[in-house]
């Protein structure tokens, strides 16, 4: 399958406003703007393999933005993709976990607690992940250390990080996401736990 010509236009966006001035939003913290372009970055590759689920923008179905959140509900054909190479793009900064009370949320985070992104999951998206991580370990013998060592690379974020980077990604993120439903009590209050960072199945128990 193709992209869907909105899917393009944000690509075209994202790729023209590299390098260009890069005022960031006074609203979003620098943790945040970091992880909202890992997230494009992983939408992007995977609808470069892939094409387009055909479902909301990038496969995502429904989002929440905050200050210093991200909340995604996301197809759960994506759904075991995107924490796989968020989790490898965290590396050791990262923090993979469940959130206490609340077996429907998998939150991931940098070990600073600057930024998160809370996958909001269903009954499919629970078993999308157990399946991925069975298949991950089929692929790799067992070897977990070794589903983390491939970087993110995607062909829009080759060209350097920092905010210069940062600051066009998260913008073009939370365009896409504006135009989904908003994830239903994305901001009650919760308490992570965290549990061993890069893996899903084990971060859920």
């Amino acid at each position: 399958m193709r992209l869907t010509p909105f899917e393009w236009r944000v690509v075209t966006a994202y790729r023209s406003a590299r390098g260009q001035g890069c005022r960031a939003a006074a609203a979003v913290c620098a943790g945040q703007l970091r992880l909202d372009r890992y997230v494009l970055a992983a939408l992007i590759e995977y609808a470069a393999d892939v094409g387009s689920l055909g479902v909301g923008a990038f496969g995502l179905r429904a989002a929440a933005t905050g200050p210093c959140c991200l909340h995604l509900d996301a197809d759960p054909t994506l759904l075991g993709y995107l924490v796989h190479r968020l989790s490898a793009a965290l590396g050791s900064e990262g923090r993979c976990a469940g959130v206490r009370g609340r077996p429907d949320r998998l939150e991931l985070r940098p070990r600073d607690g600057h930024g998160r992104i809370v996958f909001h999951l269903d009954a499919a998206g629970v078993h999308a992940l157990s399946e991925w991580e069975r298949e991950l370990a089929l692929v790799h013998e067992g070897d977990r250390s070794a589903c983390r060592t491939e970087p993110l690379r995607p062909g829009v974020t080759r060209h350097g990080g920092g905010v210069a980077a940062d600051v066009p990604a998260s913008r073009e993120l939370r365009r896409v996401l504006r135009r989904l439903p908003a994830v239903p009590h994305a901001h009650e209050a919760s308490v992570s736990v965290w549990i061993e960072t890069g893996s899903a199945r084990h971060s859920r128990m």
